[in-house]
């Protein structure tokens, strides 16, 4: 199965794809991640609100609820896949100043394969400085 590459580019006058079903369920994750509910036209119930880490959720307590309903869309959206845990980066939850970004941690499993680990970077728009990158 092939599937247009993301980010989007041209190879050799054709639209870029992969068939690596590694880097499919990557793209999947990411994707369903990144989409706020309501974004997606007919499907409004799609994507795991995962901006809202950046403003509202201050607790790990917080993020144990979003985590178990970001698991269940990511087992509904994600067929290829087998999601078994999602973290956050330690540094969340540091009082000395507002996160500008959360790196999440997805662990997964592609059947009859090994675990593997996809990280997604979430950002506030308009905060990202030479800083944060890193």
């Amino acid at each position: 199965m092939k599937t247009v590459k993301v980010p989007f580019s041209f190879n050799g006058g054709h639209v870029g794809y992969t068939a690596d079903p590694a880097t499919i369920a990557e793209q999947k994750i990411a994707n369903v991640l990144v989409t706020n509910n309501g974004e997606r036209t007919m499907n409004p119930n799609y994507g795991a609100n995962t901006g809202r880490l950046l403003f509202d959720i201050s607790t790990r307590m917080e993020f144990a609820d979003y985590r178990v309903d970001a698991i269940q869309e990511l087992k509904r959206s994600v067929s290829s896949a087998d999601i078994v845990d999602i973290q956050i980066n330690n540094g969340f939850y540091s009082q000395t100043s507002e996160p500008t970004t959360a790196t999440l941690n997805v662990v997964y499993r592609l059947p009859l394969g090994s675990v593997q680990v996809t990280a997604v970077n979430i950002a506030i728009p308009g905060l990202l400085e030479e800083d944060t990158l890193i």
